[in-house]
């Protein structure tokens, strides 16, 4: 529906037309460009902000950057008439007093130059943020700021928008030097709750945030609860310095017959590098930083800057209903009767009941901050116990058993030679007066190999000649069989042969014919090595197995302690015979395994009782919440366990849900603001009001205040 011209006029303003100024942040490995320009009504218009990677640390990359960005910039907003650019540096270009350094200053010359801006000025990117958190919150900000990149991190403490402190903090065990830095800072009994990253290395930011959310800061430094940690957007920084900028030039124009004093830092074309240049061109006001000038009295309404902070939504200011109906009044009533005038005033009452009591909404997000309780006590896990004991700190254990059975199939690795033993035939030869019998099997030998009788043999003893003197030996002919298989058994004839045990001045053979039929090749065969291999293995799966099993079995809530668990193989079949030739043995056994449990819950019951009078005031312990981790298990003979558990559970804050709506109703957003600050565990806040002309307001009618709970991370 198109609203009639005049409240056209009341709800939409066209915006004022007025010089463009660009800002350009300068980070190790990004930039950030935005328009800004201050109109005619000293209202700051910024245009949405543009950054660029820089993809080496050097100043050449650093130019090439920024050009992009600019070129990116011109092509969104579709003008490029702008010259005068404010640079936001880090506090790496700067000094200890927030000056440039002489180090950088040729390198922004070069690069203001290259780019054919004109430098007017410029702002350390900490203050702009400062500057900007005030803006938008309305109260001079207390946050700890850390500016990091990978040469190191800056630490900057603002405490009711003042600096205290600048300190770099080195990036090796960074969150240790951090709390160390916090703890240098005596004249602080509590430190700002709220603590920002920035940067120009988004994943170096993330990994500092996860590492600095796991860090114990109420216990470690002076915080009253756990700070707020939050990593402000790459692209936000060049709108924190355009808004430092626009609103130093819309203070020239509302302050036209103050006189300003000070310096601007700009680059010129002359033979210096930095030189300094009129305040007019900017407004600047001298010993005076632009995050510190008053924009409105309550400073001295912060004297808990300790207390989280809250970040309302930004709100669309509207007109008042007051004013509306001031308009309406304005208008005089036609004679129409009196019941046409009664009609009429009970729609416009009606309208306004609806409006004022039944319409407006506000929808509140509360970030508690739970607080952490942990407890560490010596515990004794009994099977033969039945319920838990808190006096004596028994919780009842409980046996778990169960059997699995496996197969598996593993190469073989046993060797074995097969094959035939070379034969023959020799003569034994008899030297002595006296007839030798030989059994079957005994060795003989040539070298070093050995051979065996096939069968038992008589030798007839030596016969003397008186006559020539000479001696005849005895003999005998008889097999024999190698003992070894394989050719090398296969010797030739007259090869001769002890008897093993006797000297051969007594008894020797020798073979007429060579011995043949010897011959061996190395197979595979199932070895009890390859048994035991099988054994081993399978049960190492099974028991694994078997714990798995174990542990999903039991009822919920039951954890398997590994200390007490023991297995044993009940049953073993193997399908391959030792000795038998095979590349693979395939087997199965049957594991046993038993342990004993504890409810996890039980021992949590013990411990809420335990630490039960550690719970602040204000505050409940959530029992669902407990976790208990053990350690240092120890068996004893009767099957009693002791071990030391670990709890840790938070207690949540309690929160009067009707008081609070009663407390806000009609109240200013800035007013609940103060109120939530003094509730023991609110971290944080979020508002919205809807459907209402009173943007800034709480609905009237309590019931419309809804409340939603968020842990704060």
């Amino acid at each position: 529906m198109k609203l009639p011209e005049a409240f056209t006029q009341i709800f939409q303003k066209k915006p004022e037309k007025g010089e463009v100024y660009l800002s350009l942040v300068l980070e190790e490995s990004a930039v950030q460009v935005a328009l800004w320009s201050v109109l005619s009504v000293n209202i700051p218009h910024i245009s949405e902000a543009i950054s660029e990677r820089v993809t080496d640390n050097a100043w050449d990359k650093r130019l090439e950057a920024c050009d992009r960005a600019i070129a990116r910039l011109v092509e969104k907003e579709g003008r490029d008439d702008f010259e005068k650019v404010v640079l936001g540096l880090p506090t790496s270009y700067l000094t200890t007093e927030d000056d440039v350094d002489h180090t950088v200053r040729p390198h922004i010359k070069t690069l203001t130059h290259e780019l054919e801006l004109t430098a007017i000025g410029f702002v350390p990117i900490h203050q702009a943020i400062a500057h900007q958190i005030r803006q938008e919150e309305g109260v001079p900000p207390s946050v700890i700021l850390i500016e990091a990149d990978s040469q190191g991190s800056t630490l900057i403490l603002y405490r009711v928008g003042v600096m205290v402190g600048k300190v770099k903090i080195g990036n090796d065990d960074f969150v240790a030097n951090l709390e160390k830095t916090l703890k240098g800072f005596k004249d602080i009994e509590v430190l700002p709750s709220r603590i920002l990253l920035y940067g120009g290395d988004t994943a170096l930011l993330e990994a500092s945030k996860r590492d600095l959310l796991k860090h114990p800061w109420p216990t470690r430094a002076n915080f009253l609860h756990y700070p707020k940690i939050d990593v402000l957007p790459l692209i936000s920084l060049a709108s924190a310095v355009s808004l430092a900028g626009a609103s130093e030039l819309a203070t020239q124009v509302s302050s036209s017959t103050e006189q300003p004093v000070g310096e601007v830092v700009a680059v010129e074309d002359a033979d210096a590098n930095v030189t300094e240049v009129s305040p007019e061109t900017l407004g600047f006001r001298h010993d005076v930083d632009i995050v510190e000038r008053p924009i409105r009295e309550q400073e001295n309404d912060l004297k808990n800057d300790e207390k989280p902070y809250y970040v309302p939504k930004k709100r669309i200011q509207l007109p008042s209903f007051e004013t509306i109906m001031h308009g309406a009044s304005m208008i005089k009533v036609p004679s129409m009767g009196l019941l046409v005038f009664l009609a009429l005033f009970l729609l416009v009452a009606g309208g306004g009941w609806f409006l004022y009591w039944v319409l407006p909404k506000a929808q509140i997000v509360l970030y508690q901050v739970p607080y952490t309780i942990t407890e560490v006590s010596a515990v004794s896990i009994n099977p033969t116990a039945t319920v838990v004991d808190a006096a004596t700190k028994i919780v009842p254990g409980r046996k778990q058993e169960r059997t699995v059975m496996g197969d598996k199939t593993i190469a073989v690795i046993g060797k074995k030679d097969i094959g035939d033993p070379a034969k023959g035939t020799v003569t034994i030869y008899n030297k002595t007066l006296t007839g030798k019998q030989l059994k079957k099997g005994i060795i003989l030998t040539a070298g070093s190999l050995s051979f065996t009788l096939d069968s038992d043999v008589s030798i007839a003893s030596a016969s003397e000649s008186l006559a020539s003197g000479s001696v005849t030996y005895g003999k005998a002919n008889t097999a024999i069989s190698a003992v070894k298989l394989g050719p090398q058994s296969n010797l030739p004839g007259s090869t001769e042969f002890a008897v093993r045990d006797t000297p051969t001045s007594v008894m020797i053979a020798r073979n007429d014919v060579a011995l043949s039929g010897g011959t061996s090749k190395a197979v595979t065969v199932v070895s009890r090595d390859d048994y035991d291999a099988l054994v081993t293995d399978l049960t190492r799966d099974l028991i694994a197995k078997a714990k798995a099993e174990l542990s999903s079995n039991v009822a919920g809530g039951e954890q398997l302690i590994d200390e007490t668990v023991s297995t044993a193989v009940s049953q073993k079949k193997f399908d391959q015979e030792l000795d038998q030739e095979s590349d693979k043995l395939h087997g199965s056994i049957s594991v046993s395994i038993s342990g004993i449990s504890y409810n996890a819950v039980e021992v949590a019951s013990l411990f809420a009782d335990i630490v039960s009078g550690k719970v602040p005031s204000g505050y409940i312990l959530d029992k669902n919440s407990g976790t208990v981790s053990v350690s240092n298990v120890q068996v004893k003979k009767d099957g009693s366990v002791f071990l030391n558990a670990r709890y840790q559970g938070a207690a949540t804050p309690k929160f009067d849900f009707a008081a609070m709506k009663s407390a806000i109703a009609r109240k200013s957003t800035s007013t609940a603001e103060q109120y939530f600050r003094n509730i023991s565990g609110v971290g944080g806040i979020e508002m919205n009001i809807e459907r209402s002309f009173w943007k800034t307001t709480f609905p009237i009618n309590p019931n419309n205040i809804l409340f939603t709970i968020k842990n704060l991370e």
